[in-house]
């Protein structure tokens, strides 16, 4: 039994030309509908570019509104690690002698939107600068 083989049964290696381009390749025959579609997916076209986002106008009377719904909230920021959602509203209520009452709302990574149900407590929270919660820093922003 033979173990060695000659170099005529193995393909011949393509050799490329330096400074030739690859050829260039068409993604529309690639990714579109075959040539035998119907009329109407021969009208897709493709595109890399997202739409224009619908642009929603607000007049000053909304936005005057929505600012009042929004003047009892402070964002925060938890630095570190995250903290979880039932821990630092517990933390809040603990550190924080309230007169009313919060609402926590968890935002991506680490911010947190909280609401206040009276001003004495926002001024009280927010006239303190930097909280530690949890053992970490706790920064809020307007």
């Amino acid at each position: 039994m033979e173990s060695s083989s000659a170099l005529e049964d193995f393909p011949p290696l393509v050799t490329s030309v330096r400074g030739a381009s690859p050829p260039q390749r068409n993604w529309l025959s690639a990714f579109g509908p075959p040539e035998s579609a119907p009329a109407s997916l021969n009208d897709l076209h493709l595109s890399n570019f997202p739409s224009e986002p619908e642009i929603i106008p607000f007049s000053g009377d909304k936005l005057s509104k929505g600012a009042d719904d929004w003047s009892l909230c402070l964002m925060g920021y938890s630095i570190g690690r995250r903290p979880f959602y039932e821990a630092l509203l517990g933390a809040l209520k603990k550190t924080w002698s309230l007169k009313g009452s919060i609402k926590l709302l968890s935002l991506s990574e680490e911010f947190f939107l909280i609401r206040f149900s009276c001003s004495e407590d926002l001024e009280m929270a927010w006239s303190r600068g930097v909280w530690f919660l949890l053992g970490k820093p706790f920064v809020l922003q307007k």
